[in-house]
C-alpha cells in the first residue's frame, strides 16, 4: 500500500518466509522482490520517480519498522498473539533502534531474479550434505557459512558447530512451518486474484506464452 501511495500504481510483490540463518539459529526474515514500479488502473506502466529506487534507504526503513509495530501492537490489542510481555514492555528497546531493510537495485536480468527466486521458495532449513552424527562422541556436527568472517568477492568460509543430538533435533524442528501454511505470498499484480494486469500491453507482460 505504501509503494502505491509513492508512484500511484499497483505493484507486484512475491514474499518468502524464513525462519533460519544458516547456523539455523531462530532468525525470523523475509527475502522479497518487488516490482519496479507498477500498472494505473489504465493498465499503463508506472516507474517510480527515483531512478534507482522505489523509495530512499531510510524512507523504506522507517516505513517497514511503523507498519510492523503498528500491525504488532494491533494484534496484541486483539488478543491475537499469546506471549510473556505485553506491547509496551516488548517494543520499548526496539522503538530505539533503526530497523534494517536491505534493498538491492533494480535489475532487468531475469535469470538474476529467477536465481533469487529458486534459492529461497522451496529451500529447507539445512541439507544432509551439511549436517554430520558424529558417532564416536555422539554429537551433531552442523556446517555453515560464517557470514562475518567472508571478504568481499571471496567465497564465505565454513564454519562447523557441534550439538548435543537433542539439541539438534530441537533446532530443526523449529523451523518446520505448521501444516497448510504458506510460506511464499504473493501480492499487488501477482496475486492471482488481481485482474488489473489483464489489461496491461503486452510488452510489459514477462512469460507471457
Amino acid at each position: 500500500k505504501e509503494v502505491m501511495k509513492m508512484i500511484d500504481a499497483t505493484p507486484g510483490m512475491t514474499m518468502v518466509l524464513h525462519t533460519f540463518g544458516s547456523d539455523m539459529k531462530y532468525h525470523i526474515h523475509t527475502h522479497s522482490l518487488v516490482t519496479f514500479g507498477g500498472l494505473d488502473k489504465a493498465g499503463n506502466w508506472v516507474y517510480p520517480k527515483d531512478k534507482y529506487v522505489i523509495a530512499k534507504y531510510r524512507k523504506i526503513c522507517s516505513t517497514y519498522k511503523r507498519i510492523f509495530l503498528e500491525l504488532l501492537e494491533s494484534s496484541f490489542a486483539n488478543n491475537e498473539i499469546t506471549y510473556h510481555e505485553d506491547y509496551a514492555t516488548l517494543s520499548k528497546e526496539v522503538t530505539k533502534l533503526r530497523w534494517v531493510v536491505h534493498t538491492t537495485y533494480p535489475t532487468m536480468n531475469t535469470e538474476l531474479i529467477e536465481n533469487y527466486l529458486a534459492r529461497y521458495v522451496n529451500r529447507v532449513a539445512i541439507s544432509n550434505n551439511r549436517l554430520n552424527y558424529l558417532k564416536e562422541n555422539e554429537e551433531v556436527a552442523i556446517t555453515y557459512n560464517d557470514y562475518k568472517k567472508q571478504e568481499a568477492g571471496k567465497p564465505c568460509p565454513k564454519e562447523v558447530k557441534i550439538l548435543e543430538p537433542l539439541v539438534a533435533i530441537n533446532q530443526i524442528l523449529q523451523h518446520v512451518l505448521p501444516r497448510h501454511f504458506q510460506k511464499t505470498r504473493n501480492y499487488g499484480i501477482h496475486n492471482a486474484c488481481n485482474k488489473l494486469k489483464e489489461s496491461a500491453e503486452e510488452k510489459i507482460k514477462a512469460n507471457a506464452k
